[in-house]
């Protein structure tokens, strides 16, 4: 628990409680692969809330395809900012007209 709020880290607990309970069924118990999806899960950022909600609707699925499937997410998301920052510093090109770069001709 960080700092004094102890209605977050019910909350947060709450939810780990939940995924836990949605990974885990008579027909799926508790396994190593269970474990380590949830630990994913509760790892990552809560921007990734959406991904999560994603494969947890998915039955019975592995920790090698949250893995990857994570691993997807973020190379999507490192292109779209590359692809967003070129954008960015392209638009900002300027061009400058200082006195050295004009012809000495027309003076």
């Amino acid at each position: 628990m960080e700092g004094d709020n102890i209605e977050k880290h019910i909350d947060i607990l709450l939810f780990y409680h939940n995924c836990l309970n949605s990974l885990i069924t008579k027909d799926n118990p508790l396994t190593p692969n269970a474990i380590l999806t949830m630990a994913l899960f509760i790892s990552l950022p809560s921007d990734w809330t959406l991904v999560v909600n994603n494969l947890m609707q998915c039955n019975n699925i592995s920790s090698a395809k949250v893995i990857r499937a994570l691993q997807n997410k973020s190379t999507r998301q490192k292109s779209s900012h590359l692809h967003t920052k070129d954008f960015a510093s392209a638009s900002k090109a300027t061009m400058t007209t200082s006195d050295k770069k004009r012809c000495t001709f027309c003076k």
